[in-house]
């Protein structure tokens, strides 16, 4: 008799744990996914474009004063010749992912 009564209980205690169980694995899943996919930023910084571009900040400082001072010199020059950014302050400079990967193109094939 006291088989009867335990045999619906089992039952009950078995499908809380089937579904809590489902519920941990999926939050599980969840946050694997949305940890291993970095989110990509819009504009990099100066360390950041440097890295991107495997040189040291300091080449890449050099490539940006140079740039500056042969466009001060110029009347008009090709767009990505020089590497494009967007100057937000005095001292703050940021550069477009897809702009440098131009600029990397157009270079390679024209030599100065």
């Amino acid at each position: 008799m006291e088989n009867k009564r335990l045999l619906p209980l089992s039952i009950i205690i078995l499908a809380i744990s089937v579904v809590l169980g489902s519920i941990w694995i999926g939050h599980s899943l969840e946050k694997a996914v949305t940890t291993q996919i970095p989110k990509e930023k819009a504009l990099l910084t100066e360390t950041e474009s440097a890295e991107y571009l495997n040189i040291s900040i300091e080449e890449f400082k050099n490539i940006i004063l140079k740039d500056r001072q042969t466009k001060g010199e110029l009347t008009s020059y090709p767009t990505y010749r020089f590497i494009p950014y967007i100057e937000i302050s005095s001292t703050t400079k940021m550069f477009s992912k897809k702009e440098l990967d131009k600029w990397i193109d157009y270079n390679m094939l024209n030599k100065y």
